[in-house]
C-alpha cells in the first residue's frame, strides 16, 4: 500500500531504485508507456517497433535511488508508475498480506483476509 497525494493505492512494485524498466509508447495523448517490458521482451518489442513505424517506440525508465516503480495488476486500466511516474520509498505505507485467498474471494467477503504488514495481532490471527 502506498499513498500519492493522499491518496491510497494498491500496487506491486516492478523495479526499485538504480533498475531500469523499458514500455512501449504508442504516442497516445496521456503519454505514458502503455506496455511494460522486461529486458529480454524489450528487444522483441523494439524488432516490432522498427517493422511497425506506426506501432509506438521503446522507452526506458531508470528509476533514481529511494524510488520505486509501481503497476497495477491490470496493465491496460491502471492508474500507476506510468502516469504519475516513480514514487518515493516514503510513500508506501505497508504490505497487504493475503490470508487464505478463499475467503477474500469466498460467500463471506470477509476483510479480515487483507492486513497491514505491520499489524503484527492480526498478522497472528488474534
Amino acid at each position: 500500500m502506498l499513498e500519492v497525494d493522499g491518496e491510497p493505492y494498491l500496487k506491486r512494485i516492478r523495479a526499485i531504485g538504480g533498475q531500469t524498466v523499458w514500455g512501449l509508447d504508442s504516442a497516445d495523448v496521456d503519454g505514458a508507456p502503455d506496455i511494460m517490458a522486461s529486458p529480454f521482451e524489450a528487444e522483441e518489442i523494439r524488432r516490432l517497433a522498427r517493422a511497425r513505424p506506426g506501432m509506438g517506440r521503446v522507452v526506458n525508465i531508470t528509476i533514481p535511488p529511494g524510488h520505486v516503480f509501481v503497476m497495477g495488476d491490470s496493465e491496460r486500466n491502471s492508474y500507476d508508475s506510468r502516469q504519475f511516474g516513480a514514487v518515493p520509498v516514503e510513500a508506501i505505507r505497508g504490505r497487504v498480506v493475503v490470508h487464505r485467498l478463499f475467503q477474500l474471494w469466498g460467500p463471506e467477503q470477509s476483510s479480515s483476509a487483507v492486513v497491514r504488514a505491520g499489524d503484527p495481532e492480526k498478522r497472528a490471527g488474534r
